[in-house]
């Protein structure tokens, strides 16, 4: 893997839509170590925004990004980071196997001929064992079931070996068995040295595979430590007061503090 430490660096965010509607607006945050960061909001607020705008998706109207203290193209053509979307712009009933869509992820580490070498396929079976998917390497895509394919797009992700992986809502439709399997694999991927950040609604669950917390509602209400900022104050915030407290089961032992603001303090210390 690569030998870079990995941060990910944001600075006074926005982004701006045709007929001016804004996605978001003056986003500041800084993740300097391998964690697991989860990222939450209500539809709208604009996280798939923030993912696209790190990825290099979309231009900022203001501020900037830097991947590993370096411009976002630079981390493009480096392969330092991987993005698994909501959902996939596939056509499902085009004849591509599993082997083949997991090999996408590989294609920026292939010479000019795009030219799988052994190294290559060698490293698309790994990320397919991986994820519970190596019985399903011939399988066309259309064939699998919806978390199933979370699994092999997470593959893909996987087989590109980046440093830092954005994950926007990866447990929607799938079951409880594939919602732990890729837990425990975000898991290993944190100890092995990268940085995770994971959109996602399901706010009970937060607690237990989350480092880090951020909380957005167009602008940044909070981030820290799960401990710190999983207030209820900042889940008003966040959810526009239709949340106001925390789910069952989740402690608030540490919510006097109410977390950190959004003027730029780190996810991550």
């Amino acid at each position: 893997m690569n030998s870079l430490s990995p941060t990910v660096s944001v600075e006074e965010l926005t982004v701006s839509y045709r007929g001016g509607n804004i996605g978001l607006s003056d986003v500041s945050f800084e993740i300097r170590k391998p964690t697991i960061c989860g990222l939450i909001g209500m539809n709208g607020a604009g996280k798939s925004t923030l993912f696209k705008a790190i990825m290099g998706f979309v231009t900022p109207t203001r501020g900037k990004v830097n991947i590993c203290h370096q411009p976002v193209k630079w981390a493009q053509k480096q392969n330092v980071i991987a993005y698994v979307p909501q959902t996939e712009e596939v056509d499902w009933t085009f004849p591509v196997s599993v082997r083949d869509v997991v090999m996408m992820g590989r294609q920026g580490r292939m010479g000019f001929l795009r030219i799988p070498s052994k190294k290559d396929a060698e490293i698309v079976a790994e990320s397919l064992d991986r994820v519970g998917m190596g019985a399903f390497a011939d399988r066309q895509i259309g064939e699998l079931s919806g978390g199933q394919r979370k699994r092999v797009f997470l593959a893909r992700a996987l087989a590109q070996q980046s440093l830092i992986m954005l994950l926007d809502e990866p447990f929607t439709g799938v079951d409880v068995k594939t919602e732990h399997a890729i837990i425990d694999i975000l898991r290993e991927l944190r100890e092995e040295g990268r940085i995770i950040i994971v959109s996602t609604h399901n706010l009970a669950g937060v607690p237990g595979f989350c480092d880090e917390i951020m909380m957005i509602n167009v602008t940044l209400i909070a981030s820290g430590s799960v401990s710190e900022a999983y207030t209820p104050d900042n889940l008003g915030k966040t959810f526009g007061g239709a949340i106001n407290q925390l789910p069952v089961g989740v402690s608030a032992a540490a919510s006097q503090d109410g977390g950190r603001a959004s003027g730029g303090e780190g996810a991550s210390g």
